[in-house]
């Protein structure tokens, strides 16, 4: 029988300058931009293979990580924005 995954919990930090805080609205706007424009280039043809192995080779991370982030840009819309 498979061991199931544990999922690791990431605390992320936001530092931003106090002085000049960014808007919320601005913050949503471009969750909703990051999110179509991932949709728009799966669109053009390039597989996810594809879009897995050009980010593999310029960033050197790990290709289930990419996998895992490009799974999830889809659904940042729906999930942090109203």
């Amino acid at each position: 029988m498979a061991k199931a995954a544990k999922k690791k919990e990431v605390e992320v930090k936001v530092i931003q300058d106090p002085d000049a805080p960014i808007p919320v609205s601005l913050l949503a706007t471009h969750i909703r931009d990051v999110s179509e424009s991932f949709r728009k280039a799966i669109g053009t043809g390039l597989t996810e293979r594809g879009l897995v192995l050009l980010i593999h080779d310029a960033s050197g991370v790990g290709k289930p990580q990419i996998r895992a982030i490009l799974n999830s840009l889809p659904d940042l819309k729906r999930l942090y924005t109203r």
